[in-house]
Parts: C-alpha cells; sequence; structure tokens
C-alpha cells in the first residue's frame, strides 16, 4: 500500500468559525485513503470537536484544546466515489483563528 500523501487539503486562519477541509470525490471506481489529520487553534480553547467524514457518514471524532496532529499508521479507506472531509468546530471565542489539514492519496 501507499504512504505517501499525493494530495493535502487545507483550510486555516478562520475566526471563531467551522473550518472545514475536503478533498472531493474521486470517480466512482476510486477511493482515497486518509494518511494523516490536524487541527490546531491560534491559543489554546476549551476541547472543541473534531470530525473526519466519509461522505456524509462520521467515522472519526477527535477534542482540539489547542493543536492535535494524528498520523495514521495504515491509511484510513473511504468509501469508493466518496468525497472525505475534516471539520473543525467553531473555537467559541471571537479572534481565535482554527485550522485543519487533511492528507492523503487516491486509488
Amino acid at each position: 500500500m501507499h504512504l505517501v500523501s499525493e494530495w493535502t487539503e487545507t483550510v486555516a486562519g478562520i475566526d471563531n468559525a467551522t473550518a472545514t477541509a475536503t478533498h472531493p470525490a474521486p470517480a466512482s471506481n476510486q477511493c482515497h485513503y486518509v494518511t494523516s489529520i490536524s487541527a490546531s487553534f491560534s491559543a489554546a480553547v476549551a476541547g472543541k470537536l473534531l470530525t473526519l467524514k466519509d461522505g456524509n457518514t462520521v467515522i472519526g471524532n477527535y477534542y482540539v484544546h489547542n493543536q492535535r496532529d494524528i498520523p495514521l499508521p495504515k491509511p484510513l479507506r473511504i468509501t469508493n466515489g466518496n468525497a472525505v472531509s475534516l471539520v473543525l468546530a467553531a473555537s467559541g471565542v471571537g479572534g481565535q483563528l482554527g485550522a485543519v489539514t487533511l492528507k492523503g492519496f487516491t486509488r
């Protein structure tokens, strides 16, 4: 299996708003594999939810206080033809920025 990321989706600088990085759906005969996810805030906050989605289905929930990097030892397979997205909840504090990064490859 291929472990090097071919694509990266990143969203940064979202002021007290949800930050979402999405890699669009591939051709119907292909699927995405996620190799790592990360999220951060510009300052520590009470734990906010980071959600990984396979299409519209939630496949992972993680809490982020300041920064969270989650390398996956084995790529996570997304359903054939589905987009994959990573969503970080708003910080809850004006002036605090949120960012997310989603890395993977498609086969």
